[in-house]
């Protein structure tokens, strides 16, 4: 593995075990809901899973610029992104 390779994984741990805590905490809070009846708690698993989804588009934004030199992480959210990283480029297949 190269040492531009090894840092993407490296990164991408760290990625996963925060996205890991994440789904821990809305999993507690869920049953916090569930167990004392307060349906305030919802507003922390609401969170929790927007933390979720956000930690999931740092990674594939992570690999994608690792695969494609072409795409850049977009600085107004993931449409920009999504729409930069659909470009086709001559000799390249995109799945």
């Amino acid at each position: 593995m190269r040492a531009g390779e090894a840092a993407l994984a490296a990164r991408l741990r760290v990625e996963l075990e925060e996205l890991e805590r994440v789904v821990r905490r809305a999993e507690h809070l869920l049953a916090k809901t569930q167990t004392q009846g307060d349906e305030d708690y919802l507003d922390g698993v609401a969170l929790n899973l927007h933390g979720f989804y956000a930690g999931v588009e740092r990674i594939f934004e992570e690999i994608a610029v690792k695969l494609t030199a072409h795409c850049q992480p977009a600085l107004n959210g993931i449409v920009t992104f999504s729409c930069k990283c659909r470009l086709k480029w001559p000799g390249h297949v995109r799945p």
